[in-house]
């Protein structure tokens, strides 16, 4: 379960959770956002589409509200 805590006490731009395609990555405040796509982490990272949807954020990235409310949409 992802908590505003853990998102505090992660580095900037950290990659910390991934599927098959797509990446959740931590923003350079105690922001985040899931990213999908093809290729590497690192590549859907930069390049991916934003998943703008609370249902699926939520599907891939269990988070509570505190967390939830720190996605970049």
């Amino acid at each position: 379960m992802l908590t505003l805590e853990k998102l505090k006490e992660m580095d900037s731009h950290t990659i910390f959770a991934y599927g098959a395609d797509w990446v959740a990555v931590r923003g350079g405040i105690h922001d985040w956002a899931i990213y999908k796509g093809q290729g590497t982490k690192e590549y859907i990272r930069d390049w991916g589409n934003k998943v703008h949807s609370e249902e699926e954020i939520k599907l891939l990235v269990p988070c509570d509200k505190e967390s939830f409310n720190m996605y970049r949409d």
